[in-house]
């Protein structure tokens, strides 16, 4: 069993604290000015899995992608391996555990959208995206546009 202590990078951050399926309780960063903003901007990845969340078409598809974003999260506070992520991940379907899991995770990841879409993040975005060519513009109008998200519980209705 992975140790959730020693798995821990120097770059750790502190944020919302998820027990997994180890029973064990992980740290999954929350977005702040410090960590994502001006200090320091989004990098590529975190839009990609922003953007993959926000243009989910179904329930199945949000909940790959925020499997995968939990995923990036987790490799940003822990260094773990390809079979620890499955190990964590891997909970008995439809079990209690597995319920408070994926709504607690579903929880951090909208904190993580409606961060994105703080006009002060939203405005270094945009930059940013005229800097690189327009690379990320699909989420940015998104966002623009569509404030309001819609939200559903992943997991839920789709086998």
């Amino acid at each position: 069993m992975v140790d959730e202590l020693l798995s821990r990078r120097s770059s750790f951050r502190q944020g919302r604290r998820i027990p997994l399926a180890d029973r064990q309780v992980w740290t999954f960063p929350m977005p702040s000015r410090e960590t994502i903003g001006i200090a320091r901007p989004p990098t590529d990845d975190y839009i990609a899995h922003v953007q993959s969340m926000i243009e989910a078409e179904d329930d199945s598809e949000l909940s790959r992608a925020e499997l995968a974003f939990a995923i990036f999260l987790l490799g940003q506070n822990y260094d773990l391996s390809p079979v620890d992520y499955q190990r964590l991940l891997a909970f008995c379907p439809d079990s209690a555990e597995a319920i408070h899991w994926r709504l607690a995770f579903h929880e951090l990841a909208h904190e993580h959208l409606r961060y994105f879409s703080d006009p002060g993040v939203f405005s270094l975005v945009t930059q940013l995206t005229s800097a690189s060519q327009r690379k990320f513009s699909r989420p940015v109008n998104w966002l623009r546009t569509n404030m309001l998200f819609r939200w559903r519980f992943f997991g839920s209705g789709s086998r």
